[in-house]
């Protein structure tokens, strides 16, 4: 894609994130204290929100919600794949949420989430959908057909990765 000019160039860090026995929060400690200063002080980044997104799939998805969405000044781009929401986490995180949507709506560059419409997460998906759209949140849609799958997950990727970081 890059080679196409349908994306621009970009270093992407794979995390693994299923952090068990660990409680899942602490992935994003991990992801803001650790992981993010380890990788500007060892490659050639841009430090700042705007040349930053965090995106993934299923658990990865929902991590990416719980990440993105209380740090959104740290992320412009926040792009979640069929996200599986059911944990202690996303529970806390969102059950009562109260976001400031004009401040959200201004640092983030792009707010999405895809999924199947025969994903076992779709009914899931769309009720966390309509809340964040409900909160005034600027959330752009991927629905597709299919599944929980790999080549639905790779069109998502595709998707969004035209979209990041053009400014």
């Amino acid at each position: 894609m890059i080679a196409e000019g349908k994306a621009k160039p970009m270093i992407i860090v794979m995390p693994y994130g299923n952090v068990r026995p660990k409680p899942m929060p602490d992935f994003a400690k991990d992801v803001i204290n650790d992981i993010i200063p380890f990788v500007e002080v060892n490659y050639p980044v841009l430090t700042d929100s705007k040349h930053r997104a965090v995106t993934g799939f299923s658990v990865g998805g929902g991590q990416t919600l719980n990440i993105g969405l209380t740090n959104t000044d740290k992320f412009a781009y926040i792009c979640s794949y069929a996200p599986y929401t059911a944990t202690e986490e996303f529970k806390k995180n969102f059950t009562n949420y109260s976001p400031d949507a004009t401040l959200i709506n201004k640092q983030l560059k792009l707010f999405t989430i895809s999924v199947g419409t025969e994903d076992f997460l779709y009914e899931s998906v769309k009720q966390n959908i309509e809340m964040y759209k409900s909160k005034g949140l600027n959330l752009q849609t991927l629905i597709v057909p299919g599944g929980y799958t790999w080549m639905n997950c790779k069109l998502y990727l595709a998707n969004t990765l035209q979209q990041l970081f053009n400014e």
